[in-house]
Formats: structure tokens, sequence, C-alpha cells
């Protein structure tokens, strides 16, 4: 009576995980702020940053 126990729900955590409906970040070039922290994705691209972390943000926040 163990069969149940075998197939772990790893691949169902996975599919749930990304199939929230929501957006899904692309990353690249454009002037859309992807993350939402007031930075363009080019912005982030040219810095280094991550342009779908909000916590990965460039460090120069006037823009030039």
């Amino acid at each position: 009576g163990h069969r149940g126990q075998v197939p772990q729900a790893t691949g169902r955590g996975g599919a749930a995980r990304g199939g929230g409906g929501g957006p899904v970040c692309v990353g690249g070039p454009g002037t859309i702020d992807e993350d939402s922290d007031g930075f363009t994705n080019d912005d982030e691209l040219a810095a280094g940053t991550d342009p779908c972390n909000g916590g990965s943000q460039p460090n120069d926040w006037d823009g030039d």
C-alpha cells in the first residue's frame, strides 16, 4: 500500500509556481519597467542590474 508515496509532487509544484497567471518578466531591452522599481529595462541592462528584480537597482538614482 505504499505505491502512492513513490511519485513525489516535485513536477507539480514547479508547474503551480509558474502557472500563477501573472505576467512573466522577459528582462529584454526596452523602455518598460518590468520590476516596477523606477528604472527601465534599458537602464537596468546598461547598469548590469536585473530588470526582473525590484531589489536589483542601478546606483544612479538621478537617471543620468
